[in-house]
């Protein structure tokens, strides 16, 4: 069963590389996902950012994705 991301199934055609992970800190969320009111901590959010930014900036360092 898939939870989240389910977007991506549209996208299988175009890229074989595909990395579903969302990068958050059960923690720093409140007031529920997709509700009105829903929050995350600043912090966390910075650190989401701080953790894709390292994985951008590296990518071109791996040689998985030849």
């Amino acid at each position: 069963m898939s939870t989240g991301n389910t977007d991506t199934k549209h996208y299988w055609k175009l890229t074989k590389h595909i990395f579903r992970y969302g990068h958050m800190n059960r923690d720093d969320q409140f007031n529920g996902a997709h509700t009105i009111n829903e929050a995350i901590r600043a912090e966390g959010f910075v650190e989401v950012i701080r953790f894709f930014t390292r994985i951008i900036l590296n990518a071109d360092e791996t040689e998985w994705l030849d």
